[in-house]
């Protein structure tokens, strides 16, 4: 079971890793956020759906799944709609390595919410963490990094990881991963067309036939593929060690960059990836390396 949650784990982070290579050119021919994300969901949510119908299983939800499925709608739109922003403040690469720091934010929220023990190896990862963070925010020769751009980035990881601790912690955690998926995309799609039609008066049309299909592969690829994924890996080996696996999530939004984009790959960009994703596997490792210090101390004493 636990090599169906790493390999689920993989597949997730590295498949919502591409999303900017979708979403950038529909952002670069003057397509909005709100527009974007409401079509992505939607089209991700039918797809599901369709699923769910051709397995014959029920839709059906109580009065409580409902409230935390909404919830997870919401939280999920939050996340995307601050990515869709930061990528306007920074590049492909360093938004999505910031972004990365929500595992630590997942350790936080589950010290603070639900007094888990936070140990020294994992209070050393946090500060690697927001060391990677600061390094990042440097920048290179063109000067620091934008601060509203780290800051919308960083909340994009907070409600992130807010996402994963409902899912491992609330009455849903044993729903069908596709079945949950299917109601979270849906509430985000209502969500981003509530919003649209009240501050666009409308969704606004596709540009040419490329966007379209830069959409559907959007709404499949990093939404649907990478939303199912995340919740069997959350199911198999837990909120925290399904993070950890994230570590694809930032290269593979690095490789984009660099080989779609033109971006420029830098050493501050290296060294944070470096920083942030040794913090993480640090926190998911924290209790192993705890054991074996705790058994080579047994082994000192006698």
């Amino acid at each position: 079971m636990k090599f169906k949650g790493y390999l689920f784990g993989c597949i997730s982070s590295a498949t919502y890793g591409l999303i900017p290579l979708f979403a950038l050119p529909m952002m670069r021919k003057g397509m909005n956020i709100d527009s974007i994300l409401c079509y992505r969901f939607t089209c991700a949510s039918l797809v599901m759906c369709l699923m769910l119908l051709f397995r014959k299983e029920s839709l059906k939800v109580s009065s409580k799944e409902f409230c935390l499925l909404v919830m997870l709608g919401l939280l999920f739109s939050s996340s995307s709609q601050f990515l869709f922003l930061g990528y306007n403040y920074l590049s492909v690469g360093v938004a999505s390595t910031i972004l990365f720091i929500y595992p630590v934010f997942v350790a936080l929220i589950m010290f603070f919410l639900f007094k888990e023990k936070v140990s020294w190896i994992t209070q050393v990862s946090i500060l690697l963490a927001f060391v990677g963070v600061a390094l990042l925010y440097q920048g290179d020769e063109t000067g620091p990094l934008s601060l509203a751009g780290v800051g919308i980035i960083l909340l994009s990881a907070l409600s992130y990881a807010l996402y994963m601790v409902v899912v491992n912690k609330s009455c849903v955690k044993e729903m069908n991963g596709t079945k949950l998926t299917f109601y979270a995309m849906m509430f985000s799609a209502l969500f981003f067309f509530v919003k649209v039609m009240a501050t666009e008066g409308g969704l606004q049309p596709f540009p040419d036939h490329a966007a379209m299909l830069d959409l559907l592969l959007l709404a499949i690829i990093p939404t649907a593929v990478s939303g199912i994924t995340m919740v069997y890996a959350v199911h198999y080996v837990g909120s925290t060690a399904t993070a950890v696996l994230g570590a694809m999530e930032p290269v593979t939004a690095v490789f984009v960059g660099v080989f779609a984009f033109s971006e420029s790959f830098t050493f501050n960009l290296a060294a944070g990836i470096f920083l942030i994703v040794g913090a993480v596997t640090l926190i998911v490792l924290s209790d192993y390396i705890a054991a074996v210090l705790r058994k080579l101390k047994e082994v000192r004493n006698k």
